[in-house]
Parts: structure tokens; sequence; C-alpha cells
């Protein structure tokens, strides 16, 4: 794709890494075609997804399962492993290419016309971000740090969880930093994302979406007909301390 800029915003080329899987060719073909169409600028890489439905219990490396199952109250799902992997492997993606800001998405979301510029403000308002959150399903007692020319706040949320790690902005020293802290599972990735307090990455998040979602978004790639979060949710009392 071309790096023409069309943007008031726009400061440098920004890459956008899409965690996709390697049987999902209709997500992959519907964000690169809302790209196309809405920022034809932008330089797309796909980052094939690690399936986690095709890796035993026994061969996730890199999380401590027994910690997540005490944590979240539940058996991990195989699809959450292969998440929170498929994102430690964006990151890595991004800071190999050597770029100061990257855009990681998952598959089931879409740009529109202002989709690019509003994302290019957000890093002119704050260039020294670690990681800004671009979509989000909820924004709780939000406080806002800082404004953008194209109408967005950025700030932070005083409650959580948003559930949501689907569209996110990251400088690299954020995602030298994110690989670091986070190396090891204990949570969902979109949990784990956004517990700045315990890994210590500034994470802020900006109080409307600058992204939509496509029909992706009606078929979760996290869960499956035999595998939810209800089947593997334990007891009650097996979850006081969760």
């Amino acid at each position: 794709m071309s790096n023409e800029n069309h943007s008031d915003d726009f400061i440098q080329p920004l890459p956008v890494y899409v965690i996709n899987l390697a049987h999902d060719r209709k997500r992959w073909e519907a964000v690169t075609h809302s790209a196309e169409v809405h920022a034809p600028w932008l330089t797309i890489h796909r980052i094939e997804a690690i399936d986690g439905r095709a890796i035993e219990a026994a061969a996730r490396e890199g999380a401590e399962i027994d910690t997540f199952n005490q944590l979240c109250g539940r058996d991990m799902l195989p699809g959450e492993y292969g998440c929170y992997r498929s994102h430690l492997k964006a990151l890595e993606a991004f800071v190999a290419d050597g770029a100061p800001y990257g855009l990681i998405l998952e598959d089931d979301i879409a740009f529109d016309a202002e989709s690019a510029p509003r994302i290019q403000a957000v890093i002119a308002a704050l260039p020294d971000l670690s990681v800004i959150k671009v979509v989000n399903h909820r924004r709780p007692l939000m406080i806002d740090f800082a404004d953008t020319t194209r109408g967005d706040s950025i700030g932070r949320t005083l409650h959580g969880p948003q559930g949501s790690a689907a569209a996110y902005l990251v400088s690299r020293q954020g995602a030298l930093r994110l690989l670091d802290a986070l190396a090891t599972m204990t949570l969902p990735w979109d949990v784990a994302l956004e517990r700045f307090w315990s890994h210590g990455v500034s994470v802020l998040t900006t109080d409307t979406d600058s992204l939509s979602f496509n029909e992706g978004r009606k078929a979760s790639n996290i869960l499956s007909a035999s595998s939810d979060y209800d089947s593997v949710k334990y007891p009650w009392y097996r979850r006081l301390k969760a």
C-alpha cells in the first residue's frame, strides 16, 4: 500500500499489525478492504494468529495455568491462550520492524474515513505514549489527560474492566516493556493489558472508538460450541478468591 499523506494529522507512516488465523481469510479481507477504502496510505501487516485449540494444555509454553485458573475462577480456554500469544507475536513483529509507533488490531476491526486521522491525532497529542487503547467496550469513571485536534479525549478509567484489546496504539518503548512484563500469561490478554498498576506500563484510552467492528465480531475465535466461559467456570465456593 502507498505511504502517500492523506491526513492533516499525519506524522509518519503508521504500520498496522492485524492478528488473523490462517483459516479466517474473510476477516483478513474485510480488514484490508476497509483500510484500502479509507486509509490506503497505511502499511498493513498480517500476523498469523496462534490457534490455541491446536495446542494441548500441557504444551502451553509461557503460561502459568494454575495461577490463571485461580485468578479467574475457571479453566483457561484454548482460544484465550492463542489470543495472548498472538498479541505477543504482533508486538514482537512491530519491535523488529523498528517503527516508533504501531497499531495492533484483531481481525474483527474495520476502518472508516475518520479512523486514521483520529489515530494520528492521538499520537500528535501524546507523542510520549506507551499504550493507548482506541477501542473499548466500557469506560467507567474516565479522567481526561489530553485532547486531540480531532475532538477525542485521552485518559484513564478509574474502574474496570474495559473488556477489549481489539485495537491499541503502542510505541516502541511501550512494546518492549509489555513484552518483558507480560511474557508469562496469568490472565486473559485484554485483562492483563489494562492492569497498568501491575505491569508498570502506562495504558490510556480514548473516550470514543476510532475504529468499528466488522461482521467477524459476530463469531468469537476464543469461544466455541464445546468451550465457553460457563462450561469452564468453577463452583461459587472455588471462585471466592478469584
